[in-house]
């Protein structure tokens, strides 16, 4: 009885031990990683070429809320995408989380071009 007694608080320690507290997603959090994001974009180009957009956010219905542009020689291409990726992830999880809805209208990825050293959005 005692072998089994310990058996069972050896494999209760484990599990306790290995249970990782999981802290919620606040919007505090997706703000601050926002601005991170916009603050680290740049829009100076001197072709079109250069000018490219991200998909931003995750509607809870699916798709991104909008596309940020970019400018591919004054931007970190990569660590831009991999900090979008995450703030999607997160927001994904966020929406979840919290029972976020949205319009679920989709969003199409915009025409860009670069005028007067800029990357802009294309007015149809």
């Amino acid at each position: 009885m005692r072998k089994l007694i310990g058996a069972l608080f050896i494999i209760v320690l484990i599990f306790s031990c290995n249970n990782e507290e999981i802290t919620p997603i606040t919007k505090n959090d997706l703000a601050k990683l926002e601005s991170q994001i916009r603050d680290m974009i740049g829009n100076d180009c001197s072709n079109s070429g250069q000018c490219e957009v991200i998909a931003f956010g995750s509607k809870p219905c699916g798709g991104p809320w909008e596309y940020l542009v970019y400018s591919s020689s004054d931007t970190d291409v990569a660590l831009l995408i991999e900090k979008v990726n995450t703030f999607n992830q997160l927001q994904e999880e966020y929406n979840v989380e919290n029972g976020i809805y949205s319009d679920c209208s989709f969003v199409g990825s915009p025409e860009v071009t670069c005028v007067d050293g800029k990357c802009q959005i294309v007015d149809n």
